[in-house]
């Protein structure tokens, strides 16, 4: 499910990584929902999707998860827009006077 993951957008990543969830572990149930609405998932899944996602572009360390905010590793969403953020990252702009 991670063939083209650098091409796709949110949503689509969501789906995504849920479908490679429900295939690694099919008896997980994805039932409750963290405060953003979408699975909540425990933070040692997260980093287990993050690597997936980091193996399937070729970058072992995609994300310093030192530096991830803890809530991002508690929701299938905040795992979504953690991966979407770093595979697409916005320019910095100029700054403002």
């Amino acid at each position: 499910p991670l063939v083209a993951v650098t091409t796709r957008t949110l949503d689509q990543l969501e789906a995504d990584l849920t479908r490679l969830l429900r295939a690694a572990q099919p008896n997980r149930q994805l039932t409750e929902m963290a405060d953003d609405g979408s699975p909540k998932i425990p933070s040692l899944v997260a980093v287990f999707l993050i690597n997936r996602v980091g193996a399937s572009v070729g970058r072992p360390k995609l994300v310093d998860l030192s530096k991830v905010n803890k809530v991002d590793l508690r929701s299938m969403g905040g795992v979504a827009r953690l991966v979407h953020r770093t595979l697409h990252p916005v320019p910095a702009g100029p700054l403002a006077s």
